[in-house]
């Protein structure tokens, strides 16, 4: 559920706004609004301080450290720290640079040998010519012959060798070679040095990372100098009064209240009007909870007056994972796969993460039993146990279990849709505009009747356009239904009857769209037994390295497919009939940051 809030405004004295403030943050529950995005001299300051020392942050965690030194971790700034570490990765990356573009000058001269460029030199001046060339041994015997020639060295095939000659410019028809800027000795020397001068940085980067004790407390004291400045940004003055305004939990308020009469001030609560910018708070219950990670990964939130719906997003997201994976396989290693990774993870995976996990491992696990797809081997079916799990009817190595998996992408499709419309109507109720979407309900199962005689050949009951003519009439005359009187709404919704029509054709596109399940979750069976017969043709060390690494891929490309499919049909046609704009303000209360809040936004 969306926690309910409160508009607050606390009044105080002018001379008071120092302890206003930090009575606000001690208290920690008030999201305080009007704040500027302007910044002035000092937050500028301290975003770009607090930005470089995130920074030199990411760096060291991303790094093989040393032991923290507490001893280091008091005796030094930690801005100049963070600078002298990121300065050090940035002068590491072109030392790297240098030494990659050095490495590879040497690997392309050094098969010529330890020469002196100036005994070249030398030598032109004499008029005699020293040219460079590489070409196959065939080559040389054929194309080579009265010409003055001497063999450096022969890889293989190849030939390299030097010609001497009076001619400035000897053309052969092979591939000339230019002579290094310096000899291969004397790059092979500054090579060494780049990477011991590379080493050095290494290691100082590692010695100045042992302090990351005090870039990580100065972080947060720079942080909350940021939001106490910008709190201040909102506090509006009146000569002698000053004032603010934020959001607080209802269930909060009396902490508000408490520190108010505590220090004398005014205090006016009130609901939040329409077009407050009231941030979202989302309190479900343990199993609705666990959709919390995905939605953040997303990065959308529900907006104040919108529904939560990581309940509803949980139970489909799972069978939507289920149906693109496919199979009872891939289900049972993703499970040992996320039991290993929270058993052996450094850090510990949070038990939301941990948990979405399970549903999605044992959701995808179930589907492929009842379908029979273990691997994509039909053989397993065979098996008595396996075979007792299967639901003939969805049975993924028929034809008729194809075609009653399509019917089933489409009954989803239409429970999903109508969930939205029969939320919707309950939220409406007990005004007009709740049959409307009863009248879309009628219209998204008369539309699927449609698509199944379109697609799988089914009869069309003869009730179809009376259904369709009922669920539109329902729709234009309470569709726009205020209260302003019935006929003032059935007039607008006449003169929406062009939009109507669109949303009409385009709940038959979105559950249309639920086809996509079957699609995807039939391409990634007909890859895993591309592989399957792949893995066959070889021994049993080819056939086995074929097989894991082709069913990994499938994995893979799974896994990336429900990001696109499965979760586009939660936020896109789900959401679009639940009319959610996703427009969630997140709850940003005035409060000291903690370290362990601090982690958790990484």
């Amino acid at each position: 559920m969306i926690v309910p809030m409160k508009k607050i405004t606390i009044i105080a004295g002018t001379s008071q706004l120092d302890s206003l403030l930090a009575t606000l943050r001690e208290t920690g529950v008030l999201h305080i609004i009007n704040i500027t995005t302007k910044d002035n001299e000092l937050t500028g300051n301290l975003r770009e301080n607090i930005l470089a020392m995130k920074k030199a942050l990411s760096i060291i965690t991303q790094r093989d450290l040393l032991p923290e030194d507490p001893i280091a971790s008091v005796c030094e700034d930690a801005l100049s720290v963070s600078r002298r570490i990121i300065s050090g990765v940035d002068h590491l990356k072109q030392m790297k640079i240098v030494a990659a573009q050095m490495e590879n000058e040497y690997e392309r001269f050094s098969v010529w040998g330890d020469f002196d460029n100036r005994a070249i030199e030398e030598l032109q001046k004499s008029g005699l010519y020293v040219t460079l060339f590489k070409c196959t041994q065939r080559e040389y015997d054929e194309k080579t012959r009265g010409l003055c020639t001497y063999v450096i060295r022969k890889i293989k095939n190849f030939v390299y060798f030097a010609a001497v000659s009076t001619e400035k410019d000897l053309r052969l028809p092979f591939e000339a070679i230019q002579p290094a800027g310096h000899n291969p000795g004397d790059i092979l020397m500054e090579l060494n040095e780049t990477k011991r001068q590379i080493n050095e940085l290494e290691k100082g980067i590692s010695i100045l990372s042992q302090k990351r004790g005090i870039i990580e407390k100065t972080l947060l004291e720079y942080e909350d100098a940021l939001n106490y400045e910008l709190a201040k940004e909102g506090v509006a003055n009146e000569g002698v009064i000053s004032y603010l305004s934020g959001f607080c939990p209802s269930s909060d308020v009396e902490k508000l209240r408490n520190a108010v009469k505590k220090n004398h001030w005014a205090i006016i609560e009130e609901d939040p009007k329409e077009d407050d910018p009231v941030p979202t708070i989302q309190q479900n219950t343990v199993p609705a909870s666990y959709a919390g990670p995905l939605m953040r990964f997303i990065g959308v939130a529900p907006g104040y007056r919108e529904f939560d719906t990581n309940w509803i997003f949980l139970i489909f997201f799972s069978i939507f994972f289920a149906m693109i994976m496919g199979d009872a396989g891939y289900g049972l290693i993703m499970l040992m796969g996320v039991y290993l990774l929270k058993k052996l993870a450094k850090k510990n995976i949070p038990a939301e993460t941990a948990s979405l996990f399970y549903v999605l491992s044992i959701s995808t696990a179930v589907w492929g039993a009842i379908t029979g797809s273990w691997f994509s081997v039909e053989r397993f079916n065979s098996l008595p146990v396996i075979r007792a799990l299967i639901v003939p009817l969805l049975d993924s190595f028929s034809k008729s279990g194809e075609i009653s998996v399509i019917r089933l992408c489409f009954i989803l499709g239409g429970i999903h849709l109508t969930a939205a419309h029969l939320w919707k109507a309950a939220r409406a109720y007990p005004r007009l505009s709740a049959l409307a979407e009863i009248g879309f309900t009628i219209l998204i199962w008369s539309l699927y009747h449609i698509i199944t005689y379109l697609l799988l050949n089914e009869p069309l009951s003869s009730i179809i356009p009376a259904l369709i003519i009922s669920a539109v009439t329902l729709i234009i005359v309470f569709g726009e239904q205020m209260d302003d009187g019935l006929g003032r709404g059935v007039l607008r919704g006449i003169k929406n009857l062009p939009q109507n029509i669109l949303a009409g054709i385009g709940s038959f596109s979105d559950l249309m769209s639920y086809i996509r399940l079957f699609a995807v979750g039939s391409a990634s069976r007909q890859l895993a037994l591309a592989f399957n017969d792949l893995g066959g043709t070889g021994n049993a060390i080819s056939g086995t390295l074929i097989l894991v690494a082709g069913h990994t891929v499938n994995i893979v490309l799974g896994a990336m497919s429900v990001l696109v499919h499965g979760v586009r049909l939660n936020l896109l046609e789900f959401s679009g009939h639940l009319g959610i704009q996703w427009s969630g303000i997140a709850y940003n209360p005035f409060k000291r940051i903690s370290v362990e809040e601090a982690d958790e936004r990484g």
